[in-house]
């Protein structure tokens, strides 16, 4: 079974940090924290946040919060130097938990949820525009009223 362990000990393997469990605020660890999370998430069978974060010796299952929310900026940025790394670990831990045959994991790829996110943008830019023109004419109602 995978197990927060495992994913912790294959990122600190496959990267340049003895201790994924430091705290520290430098770009590495917390890119790296970012990728053990995303992992968790996607590969643990009973993924719990709080669990999640104990084992690395986190506090707060709210820091697993902000960086799956937080990952997917992340991992599109140009500047984000774990994409390899991330393609790499998820490979291996695909399959790991394909053999273990738990259940099928099937990984939205970044590109499918890139569009997702701008047809969402676009709605909302639509409903906004939309709002805006039903307050003008409410004003206008209102003006009408008014002047009658």
């Amino acid at each position: 079974m995978i197990t927060y362990n495992i994913i912790k000990e294959m990122i600190e393997k496959h990267s340049a940090i003895e201790d994924l469990a430091i705290e520290s605020r430098q770009r590495v660890y917390v890119h790296l924290r970012s990728v053990y999370y995303k992992l968790c998430h996607t590969f643990h069978p009973e993924f719990r946040q709080q669990d999640c974060v104990e084992a690395i010796g986190k506090l707060n299952h709210a820091t697993v919060i902000y960086h799956l929310a937080d990952f997917d900026n992340l991992f599109n940025h140009h500047t984000f130097d774990y994409r390899n790394l991330y393609h790499d670990l998820h490979f291996n831990l695909s399959k790991i938990y394909k053999n273990e045959t738990i259940r099928l994991v099937k990984p939205v790829t970044s590109w499918s949820k890139f569009k997702l996110m701008h047809m969402i943008e676009d709605k909302n830019r639509k409903i906004d525009s939309q709002r805006a023109t039903i307050h003008k004419l409410k004003k206008d109602i209102k003006t009408y009223k008014t002047s009658v």
